[in-house]
């Protein structure tokens, strides 16, 4: 690992407690009157538990290394990150499906350094699962390890898709993937949350999961989550991740390994399509 001395069971430890306290305001939120404010669209919408949650992670982390920077996706990056270990933290992801009272969000929080991610943490607080990964140490799901699923064939799979709130001109690509399979009989999942997807399939739920339009809070931990439990994650034509502390969007594809080649060479085919 290219990084300074540091203590990943500290960074895990500290992001646990910052995602359960920040859960807890969550949970509390839940069943009152929500009102949302729109982002980038409609449906990309904001709320003030979004904002409650960010600031109870942020001075949780800050606390405990005051050192480090911290970007949050409401927040986003206000100090420069170079030489220094940055936090990217979704404080809610899926805040749609929480808006309208669908018990299916999370908490996504991770620690990166030179674009490496040393622990990441996924905690879903309706169902208490708290995901943690720490950089060759593992993934784990409540304190048990995680793997991956050993699904070997694509239609015996059972994947997970997301759609951006924007049009970004790649949705087609994936809705013609999603026909393809679910003409076949693949069961296709939609949930609302990217992070809680690649949780998901971490823990063998799902056997992969794609999606044109992702946020670095979104991944980051997921990344980490799904590496630790033996899969892989790529963008959609194949290249690796090289910058995580970005406020930009990027495709990717997260599978289990055995179905990465084969779910990779199927996107790039429908792709050409609206290339020709």
């Amino acid at each position: 690992m290219n990084h300074p001395k540091v203590d990943i069971e500290s960074f895990a430890f500290a992001a646990q407690q910052a995602a359960i306290k920040a859960g807890q305001i969550l949970r509390e939120g839940f069943y009152t009157e929500i009102k949302t404010t729109s982002k980038s669209s409609r449906h990309d919408v904001v709320t003030i538990f979004d904002t409650k949650s960010e600031e109870c992670i942020f001075s949780i982390l800050q606390e405990a290394f005051p050192s480090h920077v911290c970007m949050g996706e409401e927040s986003g990056l206000k100090t420069d990150p170079t030489g220094k270990v940055v936090w990217i933290i979704d404080p809610l992801d899926g805040t749609l499906n929480f808006s309208r009272q669908l018990p299916i969000f999370t908490i996504s929080i991770a620690a990166v350094y030179d674009h490496e991610v040393l622990c990441g943490v996924i905690y879903q607080p309706m169902t208490d699962e708290l995901f943690v990964a720490k950089k060759e140490l593992g993934a784990f799901l409540n304190g048990k390890r995680i793997h991956v699923s050993q699904t070997k064939e694509v239609l015996h799979g059972i994947y997970a898709i997301g759609f951006p709130y924007i049009d970004l001109g790649e949705s087609p690509k994936n809705v013609d993937y999603c026909f393809d399979l679910l003409n076949q009989g693949t069961p296709i999942r939609n949930i609302g949350s990217g992070a809680l997807n690649m949780a998901y399939l971490a823990a063998g739920r799902f056997d992969g999961f794609w999606i044109p339009s992702l946020y670095s809070w979104d991944m980051a931990a997921g990344l980490l989550m799904i590496e630790e439990a033996g899969g892989k994650v790529t963008r959609q034509d194949g290249r690796c991740f090289e910058q995580l502390v970005m406020t930009d969007p990027l495709d990717i594809l997260a599978t289990n390994g055995h179905l990465h080649e084969e779910l990779l060479n199927s996107l790039k085919n429908i792709q050409s399509k609206y290339s020709n």
